[in-house]
Order: structure tokens, then sequence, then C-alpha cells
């Protein structure tokens, strides 16, 4: 069973996935909640809820949402994501661009870190009854395992130990095929 909270982050994904989807932009969930929707199942709490979108279409993405009543959170760094507040939940949006090669990254301090080809593709996955693009299992993985190693990252958290070991794990299950 989903408790309370989760289950209106689910409704607040569903909301965004639908209001991006009727106008035809691209979008994908990432972080916690995208990892627990290619899982299938929750898996742990979550903070916040993170996307992607292109960073061409975010203006539309943000004049939609702050229609909805969204409202702009601080963003110390705003050539990299997009930070707003809803219903006392916080969402990102990283904030996708292709570099000179021709490779997907976020720009600003990571824009020497491309996310692994295919990772922005047409995978979608639900959970709880919604159902939402999703950034790969192979990006989710390199960006959690890659973290600790590119200057502006961080020691690893728990929950990013977390998501590696069930991310390992479901890609294990994922690469075996049956006989």
């Amino acid at each position: 069973m989903i408790e309370p909270s989760a289950a209106r982050q689910l409704d607040l994904i569903g909301m965004v996935h639908r209001l991006l989807s009727n106008k035809g932009i691209p979008h994908w969930l990432a972080g916690g909640w995208g990892i627990d929707f290619l899982l299938g199942r929750a898996t742990r709490k979550h903070g916040d809820i993170d996307f992607a979108v292109w960073l061409d279409d975010w203006p539309q993405v943000e004049a939609l949402l702050l229609a909805q009543g969204f409202t702009p959170r601080d963003n110390a760094f705003p050539d990299e994501t997009a930070r707003l507040l809803k219903e006392g939940c916080p969402f990102e949006f990283y904030l996708l661009q292709r570099d000179a090669t021709g490779w997907i990254v976020v720009g600003g301090r990571w824009s020497d870190w491309p996310f692994p080809e295919g990772s922005f593709g047409t995978q979608t996955a639900s959970l709880g009854g919604h159902e939402c693009p999703v950034l790969s299992p192979e990006g989710q993985l390199d960006s959690k395992e890659r973290w600790p190693h590119h200057p502006y990252g961080g020691p690893l958290r728990d929950k990013d130990i977390h998501d590696i070991a069930i991310l390992q794990e479901h890609l294990l299950h994922k690469s075996v095929a049956p006989i």
C-alpha cells in the first residue's frame, strides 16, 4: 500500500505528465521516482520529484505549471535546472541540451557529463496507476555511480547506495534472456 504523501506525489507526477503530454512536450521522470516507476514499486520515501525536459521547452513548461499553481523556488544554478514547488512538494527539472558533439547533457557545471546513449528514449513505466516516460535504467545508474567522481558531485548518500544496488539488480535481471 502506498502511503498518503507518496500517493499525493504520484498524483502530481500524473498531473505534470498529462499537462506536458497534451502539449507534445518531451519529458522524462528521473531521480528516485523514476527508479520506482522503472521497478513498478515504491522502494523508499522521496523528498522531491525530478523530471528532465529540453532547455528550449522550459519556458512553455514553466508557463503551463505556473498556471496550475506551481510556484518558483530559489535556484542558484538556473542554467542547469529549474525548481518549482506544488503543494509543498519540491520539483526539479533537469534542463537538457546537446553539446557540440551531439551528446545530451545538463548545462552549467554538468556540461562535461554526457548521459549514456539511449537515456532519453521512448521507454515508459508505471506505478500506482500512473504511466510516464522515464530516464533509462542505464542513465539512472550512470548518474548515481558517477556522482562522487565529478568535481561538483559529492559523497554517495544512503539513498544513492540503495538506488545503485536496485538498479544493478534490475539491469542484471533485464539482461538475462530466457532459455
